[in-house]
């Protein structure tokens, strides 16, 4: 019984999926972290250039 246990990989489908989605989003958070920073210095910019 317990050797059957550790030949079971039937869960090990969803964990590689889930740290797979956990590296997608941490992508997405550091691209818009980025690009939000980028997007504030343009309108502060911007904003200089109205005063």
């Amino acid at each position: 019984m317990f050797a059957r246990f550790l030949a079971d990989e039937s869960g090990a489908t969803a964990i590689e999926y889930g740290l797979i989605c956990a590296g997608i989003g941490l992508a997405i958070l550091a691209a818009l972290n980025t690009t939000g920073e980028a997007l504030v210095a343009k309108f502060t910019l911007l904003l200089a250039a109205f005063n």
